[in-house]
Parts: structure tokens; sequence; C-alpha cells
């Protein structure tokens, strides 16, 4: 059973940090005291950047520790990604139906919201192509397996 318990930087890293990267690895980025500094300034603790930075060199990906920012969800991720690369009146596409905290992020981006139709077999691929074809969005988001609201895979 995993035991996740905040550590440096509030990263959750005790139990699954153990099993991905080892015990020895999880052991040495333990910290007693968090860190005074705001949420918003995070990065995560250091000895974790490092470590991925290793794995990311490994598969050819230029990395370094102080281009990694780890977040707490995979929402507060595109959150991020959407502040940084839309602008307003850019076009999304997203899945529908889709997951739902998709089309509140958009909206918060005041972007324009395409919906794809999400069939037994995943997105329509002809509505997708025409969507992109007209539309020429910037982004398209899509949920394939978590917040599936169809089930498919």
């Amino acid at each position: 059973m995993l035991r996740f318990s905040p550590v440096a930087d509030g990263c959750q890293i005790n139990g699954w940090l153990a099993i991905c990267c080892g015990a020895s690895f999880a052991a040495s980025c333990a910290r007693k005291e968090p860190t005074s500094r705001p949420t918003a300034l995070r990065r995560a603790y250091l000895p974790l950047r490092d470590q991925l930075v290793r794995r990311l060199n490994e598969s050819d990906i230029a990395a370094e520790p102080n281009s990694i920012l780890l977040t707490d969800s995979a929402t507060r991720s595109i959150d991020i990604v959407c502040r940084f690369l839309l602008q307003l009146g850019d076009t999304v596409l997203i899945d529908d139906p889709g997951y739902l905290n998709f089309q509140s992020m958009m909206q918060a981006q005041r972007v324009n919201i395409i919906g794809v139709p999400y069939t037994q077999g995943g997105p329509d691929l002809e509505r997708f192509a025409a969507a992109f074809a007209q539309h020429r969005p910037r982004l398209y988001l899509t949920a394939a397996v978590l917040h599936n609201r169809t089930g498919q895979t």
C-alpha cells in the first residue's frame, strides 16, 4: 500500500517515488521541514527534478532542473500550459462529450471552444478534420481514458 506524505516544497513523494525511482533515492529526497515559499514559486524538490533530468537525458531529451516545473495535478499543468500558449480569441478543440474541466478552463481563458464529437471509437475523425480546416485551432484537448464519458479508450 502506498503512503503519501507532504515533503519538500509541497511535493508528495514518499510512496510512489520509492516505487518509481528506488527506496534510496526516495529517502534522499525526504525533508522534515516544509518550505515557507509561496505555492506559486515552488518548482519541486531539487533532487526530484535532478532525477527527472537524468531520465529525460537518457531519452535524448535535453532538460535542466530549472526548466522543470511539477504541479499537484494534470488540470493545473494544463491550465499553466494554456495560460502560456493561448491568447484571447484563439480556438481550441475539445471532445464532446469530454472532460468537463476542459470546457471551464477554456472559458476562463476566453478562447473559442469547438466541440469534436467523441464516439464509441474515439474522436470522429471526419468532424475533427473539418473543424481543424475551418477553425485552425491552436490546441486540441482530449482525455482518452480518465474522465472519459463514453468509457472508450
